[in-house]
């Protein structure tokens, strides 16, 4: 779920930024059906849950964008080391901010049971799905290991179970990146067969790819690695000329849709997701242009922030919106539900703007300027013991 923007020579996808944004709305959508009391999305279209496994393929498909060439000729323990920094830098401030948050919110709920209609649960419980809140799972959630199977249940600040799930990628992805260079010509077909096969166990247990959350990271690594092997065959679409990536964006578009909704096997959608990804994977042809749009290209930049901050957002709107609804007398009114849920999607673009402005941004960058400060300092000592030796290229952290 992370936002990427521009690194160092390597240009932004423009159009996969908007997707983003599309993608977070859409994982608002089918979390907020509960506060807006109508049927689960995912009852309504049975494969609109994959849109976090367009987030997962589109990892895998960014890292490899960025990454690739650190990894694909061999391991090597400082370039991981820089690699895994980044993406901690990026990601673990926000996450951690918003476990405090949640914290604080049920702790506050606990001395002022008139915010809710019922009486107030202790800080520390187990209750039903998405309410597993216990010493132990709060643990899981500081290491970022909940999406590992280690609980029945998801917890605590709950979509954060991607990010978790999202980490066990990286630890696999330069396993991804020195197959893929040792093998370039078979070694996309190679990790897409093998995450075909994990789909394949995960359909055939479940009926679906929609694994629990406090086991995503089964879930995740199949995705993350379509997405490593999609960039590979991404290469073509270089060749393509503007008049036919327009006609091939448009049939990706309309089937990867045409899929999510009437599929009846998750697997395919999969397929043409990573199509989708790849024919916009250029920046250019119209639906670059499209979601390029600056309204949703924020949301994509953002994209990260509304994920971990709207379950946040929600618990400080839903007091607020159960009194608005009792003064007012509008709970059986028709419009209200659908009203309520689209206020709270509002809320929380604009909670996750001022926490993306003033938390993510400025922990990231005091986190990566650390980094290079220390990598600084020590730098003068190992050229001393090896002055030969040039800094390898690619080693620059990246963020």
């Amino acid at each position: 779920m992370s936002t990427i923007m521009t690194r160092g020579a390597k240009p932004e996808i423009l159009a996969h930024t908007g997707l983003r944004g599309l993608g977070v709305i859409g994982v608002m959508m089918n979390h907020f059906v509960i506060v807006a009391d109508n049927a689960a999305m995912s009852d309504v279209y049975p494969n609109f849950g994959l849109i976090l496994d367009l987030f997962f393929i589109m990892s895998g498909f960014i890292m490899s964008y960025l990454y690739f060439e650190n990894f694909s000729t061999g391991f090597r323990k400082e370039r991981f080391g820089k690699f895994l920094w980044a993406r901690f830098a990026r990601t673990y401030p926000l996450h951690i901010f918003a476990l405090v948050a949640i914290i604080v919110m049920a702790v506050i709920k606990t001395q002022l049971p008139g915010l809710t209609a019922s009486p107030p649960t202790p800080v520390f419980h187990v209750g039903q799905a998405h309410d597993l809140d216990t010493p132990f799972t709060l643990l899981t959630n500081i290491f970022l290991v909940h999406a590992w199977g280690l609980s029945d249940e998801l917890s605590w600040n709950y979509p954060s179970w991607a990010l978790s799930a999202e980490f066990s990628a990286y630890l696999l992805f330069p396993l991804m990146c020195l197959m893929i260079g040792r093998l370039p010509r078979v070694g996309p077909f190679i990790l897409m067969g093998l995450a075909l096969v994990i789909y394949v166990a995960i359909h055939a247990r479940l009926g679906s790819l929609n694994v629990p959350g406090n086991d995503g990271a089964i879930r995740c690594i199949p995705g993350f690695a379509f997405g490593a092997a999609a960039y590979h065959l991404s290469s073509g679409i270089r060749n393509v000329s503007t008049l036919r990536l327009h006609v091939l964006q448009g049939l990706a578009l309309v089937g990867a849709i045409g899929l999510m909704i009437y599929s009846g096997n998750q697997i395919i959608p999969i397929f043409a997701l990573a199509l989708l990804l790849i024919v916009t994977s250029e920046n250019r042809g119209w639906l670059t242009a499209v979601l390029n749009w600056s309204p949703i290209r924020y949301l994509g930049i953002i994209s990260y922030t509304v994920y971990v901050m709207h379950i946040v957002a929600s618990k400080i709107f839903s007091p607020v919106s159960n009194v608005l609804t009792g003064r007012f007398g509008v709970a059986d009114a028709w419009w209200w539900n659908d009203l309520r849920a689209l206020l709270l999607m509002g809320f929380s673009i604009a909670i996750s703007a001022v926490a993306f402005r003033y938390i993510e941004m400025p922990a990231r960058d005091f986190l990566t300027n650390w980094m290079k400060r220390r990598s600084a300092t020590a730098r003068p000592a190992a050229a001393e013991l090896v002055p030969a030796v040039a800094s390898a290229p690619g080693e620059t952290p990246r963020g």
